[in-house]
C-alpha cells in the first residue's frame, strides 16, 4: 500500500500505537496520533512523536480528528467499549423495523419457520490465531478447522448445509474472517457475502 502522503490516525499511545505512528511515518505518511489521556500523562510519547513532525491530539478522540482520514490503525491496547458494538442481529433488527419479526438463534430448527434467513459465520480465533492462543498454524481453510478437541468442528458447515437444504433460494451466508475460507456448501445457496472483519459497528452494514 502507497502510504505517502496519506492521511492515517492512530488511536491509542501505547506502545504499539507509537511503533505504528513512526513507522507509518517512515513510510511517508501525514500522521495524527489520538489519546483519551491528558497530555500530562504522555510527555514521553509526544516528545519522541512531535520529534517526528506527528500531530498529537490528546484528552479525547474529537469527532472532526476521524473525518478525511484515508486510513485509522486502532492500537491493541485501546480498550473496546462494547456499549458501542452493533452485531448482526442487532444491525438487521434496526434495518428491518417493528414491522418485521426478526428471530436470532444459532438453531437450524428456528430458520425452518421464517420467511428469509441470513445465516452469519466465519472465522474464529483458534482458526487465525497462531502463536497468540497456541493454535498454531491453519491445516486446513475449512470453517472451525483448528477445532483443537473443543468439540465445534463441522458446526457451521453443517448449520449452513441444512438451512440450504430447507430454505432452497429464500436465504444468504455472511462470511466474517481475515483469509481464505472453503465453502463446500456454496453451489446450495443463491448467495454468499464475503464482510471480511466489518468492525465493532458491522451489524449496521
Amino acid at each position: 500500500m502507497d502510504l505517502n502522503n496519506k492521511r492515517v490516525l492512530v488511536v491509542g499511545l501505547g506502545k504499539s500505537g507509537v511503533a505504528s505512528a513512526l513507522f507509518l511515518k517512515s513510510r511517508g505518511a501525514q500522521v495524527t496520533v489520538s489519546d483519551s489521556k491528558p497530555e500530562a500523562e504522555l510527555r514521553n510519547e509526544i516528545m519522541l512523536l512531535l520529534e517526528h513532525g506527528i500531530t498529537i491530539e490528546t484528552g479525547g478522540h474529537g469527532e472532526r480528528t476521524f473525518r478525511g482520514q484515508d486510513l485509522i490503525v486502532v492500537s491493541p491496547g485501546v480498550p473496546f467499549d462494547a456499549s458501542q458494538a452493533v452485531g448482526p442481529c442487532a444491525g438487521i433488527k434496526a434495518a428491518a423495523g417493528s414491522s418485521v419479526s426478526v428471530t436470532c438463534s444459532n438453531s437450524a430448527s428456528d430458520a425452518a419457520a421464517a420467511d428469509f434467513v441470513v445465516v452469519v459465520a466465519g472465522l474464529t480465533p483458534y482458526d487465525e490465531g497462531e502463536e497468540y492462543n497456541g493454535s498454531g498454524d491453519r491445516t486446513s481453510l475449512a470453517l472451525d478447522g483448528k477445532d483443537n478437541g473443543r468439540g465445534n468442528a463441522g458446526v457451521q458447515n453443517t448449520l449452513i448445509t441444512t438451512v440450504a437444504q430447507s430454505k432452497g433460494t429464500s436465504m444468504v451466508v455472511v462470511l466474517e474472517g481475515g483469509s481464505a475460507i472453503d465453502m463446500p456448501w456454496k453451489d446450495s445457496v443463491p448467495a454468499i457475502v464475503m464482510a471480511w472483519y466489518p468492525g465493532m459497528k458491522g451489524g449496521t452494514a
